[in-house]
């Protein structure tokens, strides 16, 4: 259990340097579409990677374990807070259902449920219209993206 919940810290320190990586990147504007592209592809294979390390065989069924918190106060904990890097400063009784929640807060799955019963009342033919409305309105939106655009640069040249 301890060699699997290593392996499993690596990748995801990896991840979390892709992760940093791609935003410093893009934070200084030195973000190219390949650049980007690489990035992304990087992130998926890694996360790819993690996936299959959890669903192998060799790996204990972490989704049979159980995180009980032990520890709850209402003062800072220092330790806590550099082992999360800053993220979770304190560890008290109304954070805990935020951070070990497992499933989606009851409001979300309720308009998620409401959302996909809606979907299901749609007929093909309905379906098909609202998307062509859609993809008529969004090239309407980028001619006009494009008519501004191109005043843009005429007014530029003065």
């Amino acid at each position: 259990m301890d060699a699997t919940l290593s392996s499993l810290v690596g990748r995801i320190q990896d991840i979390k340097g892709s992760l940093s990586s791609l935003m410093m990147k893009l934070e200084k504007d030195q973000a190219q579409w390949p650049v980007l592209l690489d990035s992304f592809a990087t992130l998926s294979g890694q996360v790819n990677m993690l996936l299959k390390q959890l669903k192998s065989d060799k790996a204990p069924a972490l989704h049979s374990r159980v995180v009980w918190p032990c520890n709850l106060s209402n003062k800072g904990d220092e330790e806590l807070e550099k082992v999360t890097e800053g993220r979770i400063p304190v560890f008290h009784h109304e954070v805990v259902p935020d951070y070990l929640r497992t499933k989606l807060d009851l409001d979300l799955e309720r308009q998620q449920q409401e959302m996909e019963a809606e979907g299901d009342k749609l007929t093909p033919e309905a379906a098909k219209l609202q998307i062509n409305q859609l993809n008529e309105r969004a090239g309407q939106i980028l001619a006009t993206i494009s008519q501004y655009r191109e005043n843009w640069g005429a007014v530029q040249t003065w």
